[in-house]
């Protein structure tokens, strides 16, 4: 600084630019600014010597300047002094420097463009984030580069233009004092802005198209004139409806919102699903559900207030509940799981019952339960009962001086305390005709109640022996391993392990009775 006056202060020669060979004919420059402003400092052409002196052989520089000081307001658009390509653009720095600041090489943020006749002009000193172009991008005369601001080695918003002709830097100005050949279109005079018109030189061969990007992925294009000069952008055409980035958020059904966001190619993505956050009071509510599922509470699902369970259905287990919510409780004869039996429960231990009688032939039959319930069965009120069947089907195989009822064959007759067993006994006459006999027998309690788990019940097909010898195919229990007798074969195995052996259609039922105490037995001792 000079003349005891405050200064702004421009860029100083730490600036590396990248220089093109230099073509015959040279690039005229537009003041680089739409304001009809004069420069503040300019170029000092008696750089490295004391003093300063404008190109005027003036005093409107300092010392050591090497480029042009226009003093623009913070904000001002900053435009390309002349047709060219971006080479180098730095961001980055605050908007406002400081004397000494070497942020962007002490020009702060800026453009550097090469010319086609291998000159080259920087813009410095501008508002960080505002410039548009980018390197390598081909920008024409008066496009706009960015804004001005203050950043980088300066004391006050101002654009420094800075000029390289011929591989040095020069004074963009020509007069007595400088040796630049000058690289205005229209320098003016002494305190006169320079002229705002781009050369009339050709741009662009005639016919020729430009075509760029624009807003919402939209595109814009230009035609070169007869003049040789490019015309003005058309406008932004197939333009989508939103900008990468953007997002939608709308509410949906009672509780719930969706959102959407735009895709690189400027359109809206799917809506997501629409959910929310439960209501913050729980409200009980009735899920019209049977069983465990009956009582809920209301919740926010798929963004709509529902009645959710509170115990959601699960696998059925044998706890006097309706754990699957199915209507019925306990259904299916399932195992005991965690939480507490009912009260009347049984788990069948032990079966003993012939194959195959002869037609009329009476035997014993054995079966044995575990009181896996909570309560004790009292005498009398546990009982055997046939299911499924009719008065008359019963008849064929039921034996009615020895049973209860008509599909009562046995009655418990003494105390079972919950983890004990009981042994029940009852009688079977062989069925007539050929076809084996079905029986369906399930535990009951003092109500006549069916039991219901976790294995109160079994079911049999009896064959019939005839006098020829030949035994109805007859299948064993259910749930035990069986061997099957087959037509022609008058020997077997009953059920849960106890063997009955047959030595003709005409066996004695009583060589059950020994074999069937001897299963229950080892069953009682492991209980």
């Amino acid at each position: 600084m000079t003349h005891g006056r405050v200064h702004i202060v421009g860029l100083v020669a730490f600036v590396v630019f990248v220089l093109l060979a230099a073509s015959a004919e040279a690039v005229k420059l537009r003041r680089p600014y739409h304001p009809a402003r004069s420069f503040s400092y300019g170029f000092d052409n008696n750089y490295g010597a004391a003093g300063c002196s404008d190109y005027n052989c003036g005093d409107r520089c300092y010392n050591g300047h090497t480029g042009i000081d226009f003093p623009l307001g913070y904000g001002t658009t900053v435009l390309a002094a002349a047709s060219g390509r971006v080479v180098r653009v730095v961001q980055g720095c605050a908007d406002y420097g400081y004397l000494g600041n070497t942020c962007g090489a002490r020009c702060g943020n800026y453009v550097s463009i090469d010319h086609d006749d291998g000159t080259n002009t920087i813009y410095c000193h501008m508002r960080n984030g505002s410039i548009p172009v980018r390197e390598g991008q081909r920008v024409s005369c008066g496009q706009e580069i960015g804004q001005s601001a203050s950043s980088g080695n300066s004391t006050g918003p101002h654009l420094h233009l800075g000029w390289r002709h011929a591989g040095s830097r020069k004074d963009v100005y020509r007069g007595r004092c400088s040796s630049s050949p000058g690289g205005w279109v229209d320098q003016g005079g002494y305190w006169d802005p320079p002229g705002s018109a781009c050369e009339s030189t050709c741009e662009c061969s005639p016919g020729a198209r430009e075509s760029r990007g624009c807003g919402r992925c939209g595109s814009q294009e230009r035609v070169c004139g007869g003049n040789c000069q490019w015309g003005g952008w058309s406008g932004c055409s197939g333009q989508g409806p939103c900008s990468p980035g953007d997002a939608q958020r709308e509410d949906c059904c009672d509780c719930g919102s969706r959102t959407r966001s735009c895709t690189g190619s400027c359109e809206w993505g799917s809506w997501s699903e629409c959910s929310g956050p439960d209501p913050a009071d729980e409200k009980p509510c009735a899920t019209g559900l049977p069983g465990v599922c009956a009582d809920g509470t209301e919740r926010c699902v798929g963004g709509c207030i529902t009645c959710v369970e509170n115990i959601p259905a699960s696998d059925e287990v044998c706890d006097d509940l309706d754990n699957d919510c199915d209507g019925a409780v306990d259904d299916g004869e399932p195992p005991i799981g965690d939480a507490p039996p009912p009260a009347l429960a049984a788990r069948l231990v032990d079966v003993s019952m012939p194959p195959s009688l002869a037609a009329g032939e009476v035997a014993q039959a054995w079966v044995v339960f575990e009181n896996v319930g909570t309560d004790a069965w009292a005498p009398g009120d546990i009982v055997l009962r046939v299911e499924g069947d009719t008065p008359e089907d019963i008849a064929r195989w039921h034996d009615p001086s020895t049973w209860w009822a008509w599909d009562v064959p046995a009655r418990l007759d003494e105390r079972v305390e919950p983890g004990e067993v009981a042994r029940l006994a009852f009688q079977l006459r062989g069925p007539d005709g050929r076809e084996p006999s079905r029986v369906d027998v399930r535990l009951a309690g003092p109500d006549g109640a069916p039991l219901m788990c976790p294995r109160p019940a079994f079911g049999v097909l009896v064959g019939a022996v005839h006098s020829d010898g030949v035994a109805t195919r007859g299948v064993g229990i259910d749930g035990f391993e069986d061997e099957e007798a087959t037509d022609g074969d008058p020997y077997g195995r009953a059920a849960g392990g106890c063997a009955t052996t047959r030595t003709s259609g005409s066996a004695p039922a009583g060589l059950l009775l020994p074999l069937v105490a001897l299963g229950w037995l080892r069953r009682r001792a492991n209980a």
